[in-house]
């Protein structure tokens, strides 16, 4: 396995400066500057078991990425059981919050979860938390910032809260919740069985957890503006589909990755956390266990089939548009801030795959570049 002990940051000149851990260095354009002319910034994550950590990639103004440093999280990855090209078998397991300029990064092997702040595109480690639970794969970040819930996957699974309070995420006890699944431990059917993503709904009032083949079903916590939510969640079971990820359109409506049967299903969300589903869509893929979401834009990552299909959602069941080949066993993906670059992790390679997304939502490769670490890693955000 691959130990990152130092960031080595290689500048124009072909100089290569090594740095401490946590510390930034060389400098980019400013982040208004560089939105305005359709840069910016990707993180990976590496999970890797000796020395977790980000890689962070700058994005040109024709989606290029070039790889600009790699930063340590201070904690490991780990791999679930069976799992090969999806070692934490998760969707989010990076997450940004723009509002403040901090990114989350779990760290399954040590039980933790660690922040850093982003400045012009550089990160700095400010702070690792304990995630009061074992094995977290997913973390999330609600709209306004101030709420981040991680998911743990072992013993059961479950999710801890925390509020930001000046800056630094303060744990609270009283949003730690118990999801008592069925995860298969010490099996390989484990990596199947674990729940997949934690998620807030655009308005904030609904945590959302998928359980994949445990249960089957789609968890919905409603929640109040403070934060409180009660200890049992709606229960919305879809047989047979193993719900794996999930993201909203424009329009609020949850897509789903369902892994079990191949489709992507869309729903509306009722009060009391209640499903309505409007529709679902196969993507003539296998293995349906990521997306990506931009507007009304779908993406989903087939792992099983080593493609991505395009659809287009609506209050109905979505529109395919197109299928289009990858690397081995594609997972995680993110869109471009401004929705004209799609980029996707391929597990099987660890390669990330750029694609320009057209009009019309049609895909084409346009470049792959390596993330360092070890075969099946997983979280990927643009900035």
């Amino acid at each position: 396995m691959r130990t990152v002990p130092t960031i080595f940051i290689t500048l124009a000149l072909g100089a290569t400066t090594t740095v401490a851990p946590g510390v930034a260095t060389a400098a980019v354009a400013p982040v208004a500057d560089s939105a305005a002319m359709g840069m910016g910034n990707v993180y990976a994550l590496t999970n890797d078991p000796m020395d977790n950590a980000v890689v962070a990639y700058k994005r040109d103004s024709m989606g290029m990425l070039m790889m600009s440093g790699t930063y340590l999280t201070g904690g490991k990855g780990a791999s679930l059981h069976g799992a090969v090209v999806d070692r934490t078998a998760s969707q989010g397991a990076l997450a940004a919050d723009r509002r403040h300029g901090k990114l989350y990064a779990v760290n399954p092997g040590s039980n933790t979860l660690t922040v850093f702040s982003m400045t012009n595109g550089m990160l700095k480690r400010t702070q690792t938390v304990s995630t009061h639970g074992t094995f977290p794969v997913s973390v999330a970040v609600s709209p306004d910032g101030m709420r981040v819930f991680v998911l743990n996957a072992r013993r059961g699974g479950s999710i801890q809260g925390y509020q930001l309070v000046d800056g630094r995420l303060v744990a609270k006890m009283s949003w730690n919740r118990k999801l008592m699944l069925d995860t298969m431990s010490g099996t390989d059917m484990e990596f199947v069985s674990t729940p997949g993503q934690v998620g807030f709904s655009p308005d904030g009032r609904n945590l959302i957890v998928t359980t994949k083949a445990s249960s089957h079903s789609i968890l919905v916590w409603p929640m109040t503006k403070d934060g409180a939510f009660r200890t049992e969640p709606t229960v919305n079971t879809i047989a047979g589909a193993v719900p794996f990820a999930f993201d909203f359109d424009m329009h609020g409506r949850l897509n789903v990755a369902n892994a079990g049967t191949g489709t992507v299903g869309t729903y509306g969300i009722r009060n009391g956390g209640m499903l309505m589903r409007y529709g679902q869509t196969p993507t003539k893929g296998e293995a349906v266990c990521w997306l990506a979401v931009h507007d009304d834009l779908i993406v989903s990552s087939n792992t099983g089939s080593n493609t991505v299909t395009s659809l287009r959602s609506r209050a109905a069941a979505p529109v395919r548009l197109g299928v289009m080949k990858t690397g081995a066993a594609p997972v995680d993906s993110t869109f471009s801030r401004d929705g004209r670059y799609f980029y996707v992790q391929t597990g099987g390679t660890n390669m990330i795959e750029t694609y320009r997304v057209s009009a019309t939502g049609v895909l084409k490769k346009m470049d792959a570049d390596k993330l360092p670490g070890p075969i099946g890693s997983e979280g990927i955000v643009a900035w």
